[in-house]
């Protein structure tokens, strides 16, 4: 998912793709052992969620897990994205570009889980 997300918000919205950088810096001594921490307990806690969930998940194989990443985009992103969007100063093309970019990458995500599974 990170190395899709360097390709996509790179890529398609240049400035925006980042977000951290309008709200912190990056150079910190706290963001720096914690981005990478934050980025691997997120992939363990999706993992751990397509285990707990399977047999509701609908689907099979790695349509379960492509279900799995649009389930959680539904579910989690929309809201994620504006409350970002209304707690800090940035501007909305960045919320545009967090909800394409996880539009892609969480039903990717998904279905490499459900591959590995």
């Amino acid at each position: 998912m990170i190395l899709f997300s360097l390709l996509i918000h790179g890529v398609l919205f240049g400035e925006y793709w980042d977000m951290v950088t309008f709200t912190r810096s990056t150079e910190t001594w706290p963001f720096i052992p914690g981005a990478p921490i934050a980025t691997i307990i997120f992939g363990v806690l999706i993992s751990w969620g397509f285990t707990r969930l399977y047999a509701g998940i609908p689907g099979t194989g790695l349509r379960k897990g492509l279900n799995y990443g649009l389930i959680l985009y539904l579910v989690f992103i929309p809201f994620v994205e504006f409350w970002t969007y209304l707690q800090y100063d940035i501007p909305f093309m960045g919320v545009i570009a967090g909800l394409l970019h996880y539009v892609i990458t969480l039903p990717l995500g998904g279905v490499v889980i459900a591959a590995i599974f």
